[in-house]
């Protein structure tokens, strides 16, 4: 019978995890910067071009060493998908980034999260219940808050553009919700 081992002295055994979420949130977050500054050389729609061109070429190479077919099975879905999370946040979000702040972007494109609850409730099963009422109206105050409506001097196209780029990352997540995929390789087609 094999026993686990205990993690060695002073080491939790979620460390790896955890280790692992910080690594992601620093990678993520200074990408924000990175963009930004690519802004200075190319512009936006350009930008999220040649990231989706060079992105898709890398797909394309691993599907054909993995021998995964390059159609997907549900093509109408797929391209509903390429559109809202491809071209939808990719280039609003890049458009964004354009014309105004990476730190501001950043947290309106990462209001995805919110729209998922707006948009995906007459289409997944998922629902508020208890707390989570309270706390997605905070959300939603915070929001108003971050958007600044008020303030003549802030740069409102920058916000809308990245807001909207929350909510089209929002609309793709709930399309693709909906595509039954079966397995790494209806994955891997569709993410291609």
């Amino acid at each position: 019978m094999n026993v686990p081992l205990p993690p060695p002295a002073g080491r939790s055994a979620n460390a790896g995890p955890v280790i692992a979420l910080v690594f992601l949130a620093l990678l993520w977050g200074y990408n924000w910067v990175v963009m930004k500054v690519a802004m200075q050389y190319v512009g936006p729609m350009d930008f999220a071009a040649m990231r989706g061109v060079f992105g898709a070429v890398l797909l394309f190479a691993l599907l054909g060493l993995l021998g995964i077919s390059l159609k997907p099975k549900h093509v109408v879905q797929t391209v509903f998908l390429g559109l809202f999370q491809t071209a939808g946040f990719v280039g609003l979000i890049s458009w964004a980034l354009n014309v105004g702040a990476a730190g501001k972007s950043a947290v309106l494109g990462y209001t995805m999260p919110f729209w998922v609850i707006v948009f995906g409730w007459p289409f997944l099963p998922d629902r508020l219940r208890g707390w989570q009422w309270p706390a997605a109206g905070l959300v939603l105050v915070g929001l108003v808050l971050v958007l600044e409506f008020w303030d003549a001097g802030g740069n409102l196209t920058s916000s809308l553009l990245a807001l909207g780029a929350g909510i089209s990352w929002a609309v793709s997540v709930v399309i693709f919700k909906k595509i039954p995929l079966h397995g790494r390789e209806d994955l891997l087609s569709t993410t291609a």
